[in-house]
């Protein structure tokens, strides 16, 4: 069995299907990026097809599907496209090459555009025989109302700071490294792993808690140099929107820290600052300028 961090009734579940297994057509995994929901798809697949998870990618009968890369910019498109979804569809249309299960696994699909989850629609309403997909989401509210009530919906809570830091030991990471990414996951296991494999990325994790930490006691025009060197006009340019949502949930992170370690009105004050980060991540989402919505943030962000 994989050394799966987190979320043990799903796991325990999937883990023990295979090819003879009585199933629905279609599943949906949602909750934050990097909590386990695609690793555990993509082990629910290999059970699938009877193949081991490294040499899932070149079973004939696995499809997978993610948003593209723009070839201009060099950065991931903002849907998933109709084409895409078209593909999804005709290749499920045909008869497996293996005579078992067709899987497929559809990755953010909350960046299906309208057209493109029409398109994946007509295969959710008349699923093929022996094809089951896996869609992977960090909200479903953003699906259509259509695609959303046509899964069997599992959601994956973020893991506890303790299981993820166990978790890491179990695969060889040093005690002491493991117990610090864990602090810094925000719950997520895979997140924790990538910090541990990579000093740079734990070097830039912690930059950035030193930088909220400053930000909220910094005096206003100080935080609006704080916003500028994360997101001014010459950084709003290189800076992805996905890249600035990570790091507003480390803060989010850091400030629950601080709530639960406050009391009374120190508590309640956490709280909203929370909830500012919270419709600041939501404004990101759309088409507010990055650095217009931070400016608002720290405006209303209380001096500790």
């Amino acid at each position: 069995m994989c050394n799966f961090i987190g979320n043990t009734k799903i796991h325990q579940y999937f883990s023990k299907i295979d090819g003879n297994s009585q199933l629905g057509h279609a599943y949906g995994f949602a909750g934050l990026n990097q909590v386990g929901k695609l690793t555990l798809a993509k082990i629910a697949a290999a059970k699938l097809l009877g193949v081991t998870i490294e040499k899932l990618a070149s079973s004939p009968d696995f499809y997978f599907v993610e948003r593209a890369v723009d070839e201009k910019t060099g950065k991931l498109k903002q849907d998933i496209s109709v084409e895409q979804a078209r593909d999804v569809k005709d290749i499920l249309l045909r008869r497996p090459w293996l005579g078992g299960y067709q899987v497929v696994i559809i990755d953010e699909i909350e960046h299906l555009n309208k057209a493109s989850a029409n398109s994946l629609l007509k295969f959710l309403e008349e699923p093929a025989s022996k094809s089951i997909i896996f869609i992977i989401t960090e909200d479903e509210s953003k699906l259509l109302p259509t695609v959303r009530s046509r899964c069997q919906w599992w959601r994956f809570n973020p893991v506890a700071e303790a299981e993820i830091a166990t978790g890491l030991r179990e695969r060889g990471i040093d005690a002491s490294v493991a117990s610090e990414v864990a602090v810094l996951a925000s719950g997520r296991p895979g997140r924790a792993l990538d910090l541990a494999q990579s000093p740079e990325k734990l070097a830039l994790i912690k930059a950035e808690v030193v930088r909220y930490e400053n930000l909220r006691i910094a005096p206003v025009h100080e935080r609006f140099k704080t916003i500028e060197s994360l997101a001014g006009e010459k950084k709003g340019a290189t800076r992805g929107k996905d890249e600035l949502d990570e790091i507003l949930q480390i803060w989010t992170t850091i400030e629950r820290k601080k709530m639960l370690l406050a009391i009374g009105a120190s508590q309640n004050q956490s709280v909203k600052v929370i909830d500012g980060l919270t419709k600041l991540r939501e404004y990101l989402g759309k088409n507010i300028h990055p650095r217009l919505a931070l400016e608002e943030f720290s405006l209303n962000l209380p001096i500790n």
